[in-house]
């Protein structure tokens, strides 16, 4: 099992909880502030219950942003759980976050982890943070060698802090996807593969001689106009862009182009998504795939 971390944005107002007389909404008090997990504020009820309302807007945080944590299965059968979510003004520190992170292995230990196996780690958008955090849940903050307790398959590996180990280390993969595939986008350095070039002018010629159908690309996800656009990599990637380019090289006309440093970027892009998010792979092909991704930028 992995451990993931996602942060929904979008404005949360506080609102009454009728079942429990509560207002929810509200991530702390304003003075000396850190995001309380699970807070809320009792209305109960008498004359001064209006007061009391306006009263705790004044003197609490409404959180604007809610800090969902899920579990990713490692899986095709096991769906994505959400495990909880808890509302922040995004000004948490480490502290909550690791509470976070103790409160959900102790339930799954009691609750799962006998059936469904143990979590093996934290998921993470590259706060420093959060970084800390996983770097002591890995074993310290230096070089060491960590390994999973568990009496089936051993799972170990080294951490590493070194220069851009972090780049891809220890970001959720849908930011790693926008980032590998952002590289593509750079007017300037672009990326040789060889005697080849991975460009993303191939990819924007499929979209202009292919119909819909064969690429299932929009004009967004060519131009990168969204940086937020999480999907748009997703389908730069696919298998279907892949194919299309393979046809763009094999063309007798003037539109003909050298796509293998393309194709070929792309389908590491792919598997590395595939790595967390195919459903029909199993642990060794994951695996298996890890090894290619890894060795593919090593040597690059």
């Amino acid at each position: 099992m992995q451990a993931c971390r996602n942060l929904a944005h979008g404005r949360i107002f506080p609102r009454w909880e009728s079942r429990r007389d509560t207002l929810i909404g509200f991530c702390g008090q304003k003075d000396a502030h850190t995001c309380h997990l699970g807070l809320e504020v009792a209305v109960g009820s008498g004359e001064d219950v209006y007061s009391h309302i306006v009263d705790s807007f004044g003197t609490n945080v409404m959180g604007s942003y809610a800090r969902v944590v899920t579990v990713n299965p490692l899986h095709e059968k096991l769906p994505k759980l959400i495990v909880f979510a808890s509302i922040t003004c995004s000004s948490f520190v480490a502290s909550w976050v690791l509470e976070h992170w103790q409160l959900m292995k102790r339930e799954w230990d009691v609750h799962c982890r006998a059936t469904v196996g143990p979590v093996i780690g934290h998921a993470s958008d590259g706060d420093s943070k959060r970084r800390k955090l996983m770097l002591v849940d890995y074993g310290g903050s230096s070089c060491v060698r960590w390994k999973l307790d568990w009496d089936g398959w051993i799972f170990s590996g080294v951490v590493s802090p070194i220069g851009d180990v972090y780049d891809l280390g220890d970001q959720d993969p849908p930011h790693n996807g926008k980032k590998l595939v952002n590289l593509l986008y750079r007017s300037t350095h672009p990326l040789v593969l060889g005697d080849h070039h991975a460009c993303l002018e191939h990819v924007q010629l499929i979209y202009k001689l292919y119909p819909h159908d064969m690429h299932a690309l929009n004009f967004d996800d060519v131009v990168r106009r969204d940086r937020q656009n999480w999907a748009g990599p997703q389908r730069l990637c696919s298998r279907q862009v892949q194919k299309c380019l393979k046809m763009l090289e094999d063309r007798g006309d003037v539109h003909r182009e050298r796509t293998l440093g393309t194709r070929l970027y792309l389908e590491v892009v792919a598997d590395y998504i595939d790595i967390f998010y195919s459903l029909s792979l199993d642990l060794q092909s994951r695996v298996v795939l890890c090894t290619k991704v890894f060795f593919f930028f090593r040597l690059w």
